[in-house]
């Protein structure tokens, strides 16, 4: 259903609406390929980064943010923040860590599967999700987990489960947990003491 407005009503809105036009453009030159393969290339890399546009000359420069960084705007300049997508590793295979990654891909995460036990990932598969056979510690190091990542262990198996968890509780990751009973999670609270964790 649509309603008519009167000349009146039309000329009242208007009069309310600003005057200014819209900006497309980004910088003196617009977002160019050669920015977006920079910009690609540091996100790549799993870097936090920051645009700032002076809004006066409308130069742009890419340049690494500090953590906490926040988006700004002044008189003078804009400033964006450009991060890497937010990463899951979850450790095991099995039906729990299919819908954990289902979850966290429609959260726009960037999901890992490691499980090093071969008869869990023969049938194993969730598009979208990178599964990896090394041993959990190992993927653990080799992601350089930061900030924007979280570990989730949920093989059950301390030989696996505890390995990932004393090298994530050493990383930046923002969430270090796993699945266990009161008492399963009692015993792993002990061996990870063992160690200083």
């Amino acid at each position: 259903m649509s309603i008519a407005l009167t000349a009146s009503q039309t000329r009242f809105l208007r009069g309310q609406a600003h005057d200014l036009k819209a900006l497309l453009q980004t910088g003196g030159k617009g977002v160019t390929p050669a920015f977006i393969a920079e910009l690609n290339e540091v996100l790549e890399r799993h870097e936090l980064v920051q645009r700032r546009l002076d809004l006066h000359s409308g130069e742009v420069e890419l340049s690494k943010a500090a953590p906490g960084a926040q988006m700004q705007v002044s008189e003078q300049a804009m400033v964006t923040l450009h991060g890497p997508r937010w990463r899951l590793l979850i450790i095991g295979a099995g039906q729990l860590s299919r819908f954990l990654a289902q979850i966290a891909l429609a959260m726009d995460y960037s999901v890992t599967v490691c499980d090093p036990r071969e008869e869990y990932r023969a049938g194993w598969h969730v598009d979208g999700v990178q599964l990896v056979h090394e041993m959990p510690d190992d993927v653990v190091i080799d992601m350089k987990l930061d900030r924007r990542s979280a570990v989730v262990a949920l093989t059950h198996d301390p030989k696996l489960d505890d390995l990932a968890l004393m090298e994530a509780l050493k990383s930046e990751a923002f969430y270090v947990g796993a699945i266990g009973s009161r008492l399963n999670n009692s015993k792993r609270r002990e061996r990870l003491l063992e160690f200083d964790l």
